[in-house]
């Protein structure tokens, strides 16, 4: 069983701008949108578990996996779709019983690093533009009356 349980940030994430960006969907190209991205590094923790009704193949058949992940041509694989191993956590051995039976629980953590990156296009207003009301909710309107300009600029 694969189960994905936790996700970090490695680093800080950065914001790129760039600015008067033609739109690929514009019949016309016209400067009319500003693209920013937004890329950094995370830190994904897979816990990896296996069950067996016998005393040690669970623990043996996480060795296994653990061993291949480390292998070459696994790290070529991961790297070609954006991933990276960063490590692997002690397999731990969990006893039990079911029924009448012993059964062999066997649990890891498998850390993965991964760079992602998201970027969108924001549409470039032209002409006067100001704000035309707020709401306040919490707030007393009279206590703030005549403290600010709310015309245009």
């Amino acid at each position: 069983m694969l189960d994905l349980i936790a996700t970090r940030r490695l680093g800080v994430d950065e914001e790129t701008r760039e600015y008067d960006v033609t739109h690929a969907e514009d019949p016309e190209p016209r400067p009319l949108y500003t693209r920013i991205t937004h890329s950094g590094h995370r830190v994904r923790t897979v816990s990896v578990r296996a069950e067996n009704y016998d005393d040690e193949e669970g623990y043996d058949l996480l060795e296994q996996i653990r061993l291949g992940l480390g292998q070459d041509d696994t790290c070529e694989l991961l790297n070609a779709a954006g991933v990276s191993l960063n490590g692997v956590e002690d397999i731990v051995n969990i006893g039990g019983a079911a029924g009448n039976r012993a059964v062999s629980f066997a649990s890891m953590d498998v850390l993965f690093n991964q760079s992602v990156s998201r970027t969108y296009d924001v549409p470039v207003t032209t002409g006067d533009t100001y704000i035309d009301a707020v709401e306040l909710e919490g707030v007393d309107e009279l206590a703030l009356a005549g403290k600010f300009d709310v015309g245009p600029a």
